[in-house]
């Protein structure tokens, strides 16, 4: 009995020892050793190696003056400190020689991996595939959908494509002297001026000061007459039409250019405008600018400006309808460009990191992304000419019926190019106005038909 109770101890302790090691749980003997710290754990785990990138060489380029330059070089160099691995080389010049230098390395593919190029442009750059669609990349651009609903115009979206995002974006706007308007007696121009309205003021300011023109000419802008037309209910062109037509209806022309005369002839507005009439000259009341010139007009002149928006309505009937802000450039990257998704990461750098919006500045325009304007905005005295450019170009959107951008089909530039050799006839008296508004249709359908 004795001897069989001893089996059965010793079959369980085998047992209890079998299950002991696999469960892998042994007793560990007691010790007075202290046990290990939080930090000497934390020691003692081996270190996760952190994740290597492979260095890439990003090249950029702009045109610009020297603040400019260096205003986007601080923005790029503190670019390049957050992504140490990216390294940026920048080539920048004067406007002068920068797209035909441009135009070469886009045909040879050695364009730069992001570029600033002039709206200008757009249309012969956005041809084919040249440039990405950022429609096909708004996902690396977090504030894509803030912007989408602006890039709509032929600046931007060509063919259907986004080939180019603002460098900065402005407004046509009037800018006054304050100086002669005081000095006849003369409301300032307001944000609720017709064209007829406002002129009624250019010519009180010169009947008062017969030396100060009223305005240094409206017709020497492109965009002014289309947008004139528009708002007298009148479309030029008709970009359904394979190719496109213009049609240029001879009333409503009529009653723009019968008004026009009306300021030549009493000298309110000098029919051949020249360098003489300006406000570095000291006779010009008012002229009409993109806001992003603001800064430079006001080095021309010490006597106080004023900024109004340019009027919505023609003589205060119907819609009032507004151009959208422009872009002052545009930012570009080549399809062939082996580092599109480290250009789209400098591009979203630059328009919406604060030190780098703030180093920028408005060097290129106000910010088109709402939140970077903000930013500057936020920064700046109110009544200050950045300030003002700021305001210019939202005040620019409000109150208006319509948002209407010029259609820029192609031979657009051809057809332009036409119109003003027209008007330059008529200026100077070879044509007289009715056949000047007939030519002008006829000249520049033919221009359009010869570039397709």
């Amino acid at each position: 009995m004795k001897k069989n109770m001893r089996f059965l101890l010793g079959l369980l302790l085998s047992l209890v020892i079998a299950l002991s090691a696999c469960s892998g749980t042994t007793q560990q003997p007691k010790t007075d050793d202290p046990k290990p710290t939080a930090d000497e754990k934390k020691e003692e785990k081996p270190e996760t190696p952190t994740e290597t990138k492979t260095p890439v060489t990003l090249t950029v380029s702009w045109w610009g003056t020297d603040t400019r330059h260096a205003a986007l070089q601080n923005a790029i160099e503190r670019f390049m400190q957050t992504y140490d691995w990216i390294k940026v080389e920048s080539t920048f010049s004067g406007w002068d020689g920068y797209h035909d230098k441009l135009t070469v390395q886009l045909s040879t593919g050695n364009a730069p991996d992001l570029f600033a190029f002039g709206r200008g442009f757009a249309q012969q750059y956005g041809a084919g595939d040249t440039l990405i669609n950022y429609l096909e990349h708004s996902a690396a651009l977090p504030y894509f959908s803030e912007i989408e609903a602006n890039l709509k115009n032929p600046y931007q979206t060509v063919n259907g494509r986004v080939i180019g995002l603002a460098t900065g974006i402005s407004s046509l706007a009037v800018l006054y002297n304050k100086k002669h308007f005081d000095a006849a007696g003369v409301e300032y121009p307001t944000d609720s001026e017709s064209w007829l309205s406002l002129s009624e003021k250019w010519q009180q300011v010169h009947a008062a000061l017969p030396e100060v023109y009223g305005d240094n000419g409206w017709m020497y802008m492109p965009d002014i007459f289309p947008l004139m037309m528009k708002q007298l209910g009148q479309e030029m062109y008709d970009v359904s039409a394979e190719p496109a037509k213009v049609t240029i209806d001879f009333d409503s022309a009529d009653k723009i250019w019968s008004w026009n005369e009306a300021l030549w002839e009493n000298g309110t507005i000098s029919r051949d405008s020249s360098d003489t009439i300006g406000f570095e000259a000291g006779n010009l009341a008012s002229a009409l600018a993109a806001s992003s010139a603001i800064p430079n007009t006001k080095n021309q002149t010490e006597d106080p400006l004023g900024f109004a928006v340019i009027p919505k309505t023609f003589d205060g009937s119907g819609k009032k309808i507004a151009n959208p802000p422009v872009p002052g450039g545009l930012w570009g990257i080549p399809s062939s460009s082996k580092h599109i998704d480290e250009a789209l990461m400098l591009l979203n750098f630059l328009q919406t990191d604060p030190e780098a919006v703030k180093a920028i500045g408005i060097e290129f325009g106000v910010p088109s992304v709402p939140a970077s304007l903000k930013i500057l905005q936020d920064g700046l005295e109110a009544g200050s000419l950045e300030y003002e450019m700021l305001d210019l170009v939202q005040r620019s959107q409000n109150d208006i019926d319509e948002i209407w951008s010029l259609p820029m089909p192609k031979g657009y530039s051809q057809a332009l190019e036409a119109y003003q050799v027209e008007m330059e006839r008529y200026i100077f008296h070879d044509i007289d106005k009715d056949t000047f508004i007939k030519n002008a249709q006829e000249v520049m359908n033919k221009a359009i038909l010869s570039a397709n």
